[in-house]
């Protein structure tokens, strides 16, 4: 973007959950030779998932906030921010609470997004994965207003178009069902 590499990262004491994690966002002019540090973002509660989606205008940087407790799976809500004349904008709340993102592309004049939400690692609800459009990147619809793509144990759904412009997706079946 803007002809810098960006490049973002949780970092945290431990991989599980806790209130000690800090999300770091660098960038580079000289194609990773050297960093220069951008910003980073502190909330007391564990995050995951950064994600940078560009338009060709506007760089726009995601990820979930999740609990503190290292034994639970406890996702609170969706965090975008927009970098603007070399300054990133204070974090916000956007999409679905208790989502966790997971991909986020921009193709063909539109912005999509993979985000998953429900029982995962529990074994009384299924997990849901919901598949977004924006033409913008701020107001996200369910595409076909379908409320969810799959239902079971899949959570992380990575997907893409293919030249004809099919749509290819790549799940993961950490819950373990049958599917």
């Amino acid at each position: 973007f803007q002809d810098r590499l960006f490049v973002a990262w949780r970092s945290a004491p431990t991989h599980f959950a806790g209130e000690d994690t800090i999300m770091w966002i660098m960038s580079s002019t000289n194609n990773g030779d050297s960093w220069d540090y951008e910003t980073h973002i502190e909330m007391d509660a564990d995050m995951r998932e950064p994600r940078f989606v560009c338009d060709g205008q506007t760089l726009q940087f995601s990820f979930f906030e999740a609990g503190t407790s290292p034994t639970a799976f406890e996702p609170r809500q969706l965090w975008r921010m927009f970098r603007n004349d070399g300054v990133w904008s204070s974090p916000e709340v956007f999409g679905e609470e208790k989502s966790v993102l997971w991909d986020i592309k921009h193709r063909n004049g539109i912005f999509y997004m993979s985000t998953y939400d429900g029982g995962h690692y529990s074994a009384d609800e299924p997990v849901y994965v919901r598949f977004w459009s924006s033409v913008d990147g701020l107001d996200w619809r369910l595409v076909n207003d379908k409320e969810a793509v799959y239902v079971g144990g899949v959570s992380e759904v990575a997907f893409e178009f293919d030249a004809s412009g099919n749509l290819w997706a790549l799940g993961r079946n950490e819950d373990g069902d049958e599917t």
